[in-house]
């Protein structure tokens, strides 16, 4: 059995210590930029990235589990984002979150929001560079762990025409496939780190995150590099650099992912929480002086019909008048003059009328 087989290599394998997966990559204030690693499962382009675009923010930065303590890894990619979101809330127990992938980690930060998104987390950025999505890589017969051991250590030998364990470190770091710095004796490990994550990335099946996500791509790849489908809603700067560490150091993707994730300047300040404030002193009641009694009448009352110094004399009692004895008499109705305007004075015209002999005779006359 050769020396660095894959049954060799797979036995080497630890107990899941539950390590932290989150390196922490710089210090700063405001909301902390979580990046997603690459496909050789490190952070070093994210290092190298990292103080042009955080301005001021925290970063931090997955690295494939298993990488460094030689756990078992996961088998699903949803079983991989879980982990990482275990140690991402251990930083940040809640939203908003700011999510950045680089080529492969694209995908991973895309099943990152999901879940965030499932949880009734809020992602305020979703950002991936280079990113295909899944489902339009196809392994072919590799579809097993140790065939794609195999197959990867084939195509390095292949491509830097050596299978020594140090030249292969030197020649994959200058191109960005590796860690520089890499242990020798870790290098098979981590093909094997690879291969898993690879074979879960191939089988996975994506599901729609309904927010927003933006795409940094090359000009000359397809358009939207059929993210379109799975986001609700996509925004897409194109560049013309291609390949992942060109696209990264161009000044367009640097400026898209400054403008992306905004100026910790333009966040509101964090609430101070006030002191509390001292207990108030209980509250005595002031007292009030006494009303002044009123003085008491010494002097006796006096009335118009007193003499002063002598006791008020009773007011007289209200009498009826006395009636008048004898029988009732008929009141006196006043006698009418024969003014014009009473009722005697049509029958005084007529009487004196029928006196007059001429004024009579003349009306008998003319009756007749």
């Amino acid at each position: 059995m050769p020396e660095h087989s894959f049954e060799k290599v797979w036995a080497t394998r630890r107990p899941d210590a539950g390590s932290d997966t989150l390196v922490r990559l710089a210090e700063g204030i405001g909301s902390p930029i979580f990046c997603f690693h690459t496909e050789n499962g490190g952070s070093g382009e994210i290092r190298e990235l990292g103080d042009t675009i955080r301005d001021r923010r925290p970063l931090y930065s997955t690295e494939a589990i298993g990488l460094h303590d030689r756990s078992t890894p996961p088998a699903t990619m949803t079983e991989i984002v879980a982990r990482h979101l275990r140690d991402i809330r251990r930083v940040q127990p809640g939203g908003p979150y700011r999510l950045l992938g680089l080529g492969a980690g694209g995908r991973l930060a895309h099943e990152a929001a999901r879940q965030l998104h499932a949880a009734g987390e809020h992602t305020a950025v979703l950002a991936m560079v280079d990113t295909p999505a899944p489902g339009g890589e196809n392994l072919g017969r590799h579809r097993d762990l140790r065939d794609l051991y195999d197959f990867r250590l084939d195509v390095l030998s292949r491509v830097f025409g050596t299978r020594d364990a140090r030249a292969l470190i030197a020649e994959m770091s200058s191109v960005g496939w590796a860690e520089s710095g890499t242990d020798p004796t870790s290098f098979h490990w981590h093909q094997v780190v690879w291969a898993a994550a690879r074979l879960a990335d191939v089988e996975h099946v994506p599901v729609r995150y309904p927010g927003t996500a933006m795409l940094i791509q090359s000009a000359a790849a397809p358009r939207d590099l059929g993210w379109r489908p799975l986001v609700g809603q996509l925004r897409i700067r194109t560049v013309t650099a291609e390949g992942l560490r060109d696209i990264l150091r161009d000044p367009r993707t640097l400026d898209g992912l400054r403008r992306v994730f905004g100026l910790v300047t333009t966040e509101p300040p964090p609430r101070r929480p006030r002191p509390p404030r001292p207990p108030r002193p209980e509250a005595r009641p002031v007292p009030r002086p006494a009303a002044p009694a009123l003085a008491r009448r010494t002097t006796p009352r006096t009335t118009p019909w007193s003499t002063p110094g002598t006791a008020p004399s009773p007011l007289p009692p209200v009498t009826a008048p006395p009636k008048a004895s004898g029988p009732a008499r008929r009141p006196r109705i006043p006698q009418h003059t024969g003014k014009p305007g009473s009722h005697q004075a049509g029958a005084l015209v007529r009487q004196r009328i029928s006196h007059c002999p001429a004024i009579g005779g003349a009306c008998h006359r003319r009756s007749g």
